[in-house]
Formats: structure tokens, C-alpha cells, sequence
């Protein structure tokens, strides 16, 4: 049904609508896509609220970014926007390209200072994670980043230099080269797709991107092709081609199967992430319990206790917290490991190497 819905919008197709409004909008919104019902059913009032109520929001983000810019200029602060912040004007109604923050980069030897900038300027502290922290306006979400991915992740060395390949517009806001744009969009792309699934959304951002920036493929294609990412490039590309009808790459690959993989998998992800994880892995199953409970890969401790994996000292004390978290919260993640059989994880291993996914 998404995938029709999708069809029909790229060939400028118009319906009347027969049919449960409830169903298909909650089938559109476990993809984000809700807001392309009504260019598709334009006479459904149902569906005309949903594009207002998206309109308005995307317009909100939009305010609030304008803001951001307007105080990291006053204080000094270099800054760009990365994601649905900047490709949601490649749409051609931004209102089509839902999401639920900003993101904005700034220097790392400025992180400490825009955080006290942010919460003098009545934006509200809510939490940190490893490379990024969160902040509240008005009910929109902001993630502050130093960095463009956790040090836990595999491709972090390679987006190291935050503003590398960055020129500036105006004052002290400055753009990602789309190039390296590009390339971050799909290495994001790869690491939901791993973790905690991601939507078909992600792939009309790859054709907007595609289809409007100049991006110089040749380039893209040999980096992707160090990064062991190529095999999901194309994937991506064929899928693009199937909901679009349109062709980037002619080459024909494992497109339908991406396109199944991330509509039964869905944004937030039904299947459990150890389930994936060990799919993926080559452990056995005493192996990858003794790893979950051990920690020896350092960025994995550094991601999950970044505190306590300062010193190697405090191992033992992190191993015993480590020791009861999973007693407590662990049965299950046991449990749906242990049932996964061997036929199982082999054919979701191979769907991930089909597609291209790289742990």
C-alpha cells in the first residue's frame, strides 16, 4: 500500500479515496509518509489536515533553526545543519519531508559554551549521549552536535573532522560539501539499518539528494566502495528507481528486497537489535553472551558507561553493574537470542549481505 501510494504521487497520479482513512494513514505514519496522501487523494479532508498540521511543524523547525542561526551569529559560533534540517528544502513542498528534530554541528572547542548559550536563550536542557546532547523549544527537539557519530560507531574515524569539506554562507554559518553530505546520509543510513531500523522515507532523501544536488558520482562510488558500502549504494539506487521509476545508476540490484526489509522492519524497528546483532556477527551464542557481559571492545564500553570506562580501574565495578543490569533486564534479550535458529540467522544474515548492510 506504501509503496503504491508512492508510485502513484511520482506519476502524478490523483484518487478518490474508498476506504478505512484510519488504516492507511496509521500505515503511512509508521513510515512518515502520512503528508504524501493528500497530493495523492487531494479531495480527502482527512488527509488535507495531516499536510496543514505537517506544513505548520515544518515551518515551526524552520523558525527555530532561523533562531539558532541568529544566536550562534551574535555569539561567534560556527554551525551547520546536517539532515532533514537541510534536505527537506530539496522537496519540492517541504511539508512532504517529515521529521522530528534539527540537527546543527558546531566546533567541538565550542560545545561547552553553545550549551550555555542554548540555555540562556530559553532552549531546555534534556539529556547527553556521547556526541551530541538535547535540547527543548517549544516543543521542538534540537540535537547539538561536536561530533557526527559516537566513536563506537565503524565509520567515525572516517567524519572525524566535523568541519572538513564545509564552506561558509553567511556570517558564521556555513554548508556540508553534498558530496560528504551524501555520504553521511548513507553511512546514517547503514547504522539504523543495523541498529534500530529505518524507514522508506531515508530513500526519497537519497533521491531528492540525487536528483537536485550536483553530486559527482564517481567520487561518491569510490569512496563508498572503500567504506564497504557500494553494494547498499546501488540497492538504494534500484530501489529508488522501483517507487520513482526513475534511474541513476542503471544497474539493477536487490532494490525490492531493501524496500521489504524497511517496511516490515519499520522506523523504530520491530526486530529486536540483539536479535540483528547477532545475526550479523560470526559468534556463537556462548560467545556473543560472554562479549554482551564482558565489554572488551573499548568503544562499546565507552558508548554504554562513558563514565566508568575512563579508567581500567573501575572495570571491576562496571563489570558488576554490567553483571545485575542483566540480570534484571537481560532474560529477554536471552530468550529471543536463544530462540533464534541457525536457518534464521543464516537467511538474515544473507538479506544483510544482499543489501548491503555493513556492521
Amino acid at each position: 500500500m506504501v509503496i503504491d501510494i508512492l508510485k502513484s504521487y511520482f506519476n502524478n497520479e490523483q484518487r478518490e479515496f474508498s476506504g478505512n482513512e484510519k488504516n492507511i494513514i496509521k500505515e503511512m505514519n509508521k513510515q512518515s509518509l502520512a503528508s504524501f496522501l493528500y497530493f495523492v487523494y487531494p479531495n480527502n479532508q482527512a488527509f488535507k489536515r495531516i499536510y496543514l498540521g505537517a506544513t505548520l511543524i515544518q515551518e515551526k523547525f524552520f523558525y527555530i533553526q532561523n533562531e539558532l542561526t541568529r544566536i550562534f551569529n551574535e555569539n561567534n559560533i560556527d554551525h551547520y545543519f546536517l539532515k532533514g534540517s537541510v534536505i527537506s528544502s530539496l522537496y519540492p513542498d517541504s511539508a512532504l519531508r517529515s521529521r522530528g528534530d534539527i540537527d546543527i554541528v558546531v566546533r567541538k572547542d565550542d560545545y561547552k559554551r553553545v550549551k550555555q548559550i542554548l540555555s540562556s536563550n530559553d532552549f531546555i536542557y534534556q539529556e547527553e549521549a556521547f556526541h551530541h546532547s538535547e535540547y527543548l523549544k517549544n516543543n521542538m527537539l534540537v540535537e547539538l552536535h561536536r561530533e557526527l557519530f559516537d566513536p563506537s560507531f565503524t565509520f567515525y574515524n572516517y567524519f572525524k573532522d566535523t568541519f572538513d569539506d564545509t564552506t561558509k554562507l553567511t556570517n558564521n554559518l556555513y554548508k556540508l560539501n553534498e558530496n560528504r553530505h551524501f555520504l553521511f546520509a548513507l553511512c546514517h543510513l547503514d547504522k539504523h539499518l543495523v541498529n534500530q531500523g529505518e524507514g522508506i522515507r531515508y530513500l526519497l532523501d537519497f533521491y531528492y539528494m540525487l536528483k537536485k544536488w550536483p553530486l559527482d558520482l564517481v567520487y561518491i562510488t569510490n569512496e563508498l566502495k572503500k567504506l564497504g558500502l557500494y553494494d547498499l549504494f546501488i540497492n538504494i539506487c534500484d530501489a529508488i528507481r522501483i517507487i520513482t521509476n526513475e534511474d541513476f545508476l542503471n544497474i539493477k540490484a536487490n532494490g525490492q528486497l531493501l524496500i521489504n526489509y524497511m517496511l516490515n522492519d519499520g522506523i523504530h524497528g520491530k526486530q529486536s537489535d540483539d536479535v540483528k546483532s547477532f545475526a550479523i556477527s560470526k559468534e556463537s551464542k556462548f560467545k556473543y553472551f560472554i562479549n554482551l557481559l564482558f565489554l572488551p571492545k573499548k568503544e562499546e564500553r565507552q558508548k554504554l558507561y562513558p563514565r566508568l570506562s575512563k579508567s581500567i580501574l573501575l572495570y571491576p565495578i562496571l563489570l558488576i553493574h554490567r553483571f545485575f543490569r542483566l540480570i534484571i533486564t537481560g532474560p529477554k534479550k536471552f530468550i529471543k537470542v536463544l530462540s533464534t535458529k541457525n536457518v534464521e540467522r543464516k537467511k538474515m544474515a544473507n538479506n544483510f549481505e544482499k543489501i548491503g548492510i555493513k556492521k
